[in-house]
């Protein structure tokens, strides 16, 4: 793992050992890490940059997000949309290291009643992600939409999604997704908000102290 205490540290770093080319790293400039080849070992490796106004629990936080992105390309992950790869990421970083920033279920519950919020056919594809403005994190949909997932069909679901979706086929995941969930995306995404909004109030009862 390679961490980077400045964002031009972070970018030369890209080129100089992760063998990323300019254009490339320039569009890695908006976020604070990747996972890519080590070009002196010919390793996969996580790429870092530790911006220290984010806080400690940001590293670690991080670093976890990108490993399982490592694990998610040796598994099988053809044909996955984004917000599928990445809300696993997110979700599997937020149960071994915590959530790095409380507000962001809040957030996101705001962005879901106010019509702001993207839905998943605009996080299909990295092309889509990449052109979204960090304002609006998608990051915080994908993350939420896996917990959602798992609240429906169990715990299981994302690794059967994840494991059984090896063929480069983009139709076979909406299908597969209705068998393992019992719903359609449309109708999964139409409870995303009642979901939420249950969690932050069940999170609020855990965390209220008792009189």
């Amino acid at each position: 793992m390679h961490v980077f205490s400045s964002d031009n540290a972070y970018l030369q770093g890209l080129q100089q050992l992760g063998g990323i080319s300019p254009a490339d790293t320039f569009d890695n400039r908006k976020y604070l890490g990747r996972f890519g080849l080590d070009v002196a070992t010919g390793r996969a490796s996580i790429f870092l940059n530790a911006i220290i106004s984010l806080g400690p629990n940001w590293v670690p936080y991080l670093a976890t997000h990108e490993y399982f992105h490592i694990v998610q390309q040796h598994v099988g992950r053809a044909a996955l949309p984004t917000w599928f790869i990445e809300g696993m990421a997110e979700w599997e970083a937020l149960r071994l290291q915590g959530e790095p920033r409380p507000t962001s279920l809040g957030i996101l519950l705001t962005e879901e009643r106010q019509g702001r919020s993207h839905p998943l056919s605009a996080l299909e594809t990295w092309e889509q992600w990449r052109r979204i403005d960090r304002g609006a994190s998608p990051y915080f949909k994908a993350k939420v939409a896996i917990m959602y997932l798992e609240r429906l069909a169990g715990p299981e679901a994302p690794i059967r999604l994840l494991i059984d979706n090896t063929v480069p086929d983009p139709g076979a995941f909406d299908s597969r997704f209705r068998e393992v969930s019992g719903v359609t995306i449309e109708q999964f995404e139409a409870g995303i908000a009642d979901f939420l909004e249950a969690l932050i109030q069940e999170q609020s009862v855990t965390t209220t102290p008792t009189p």
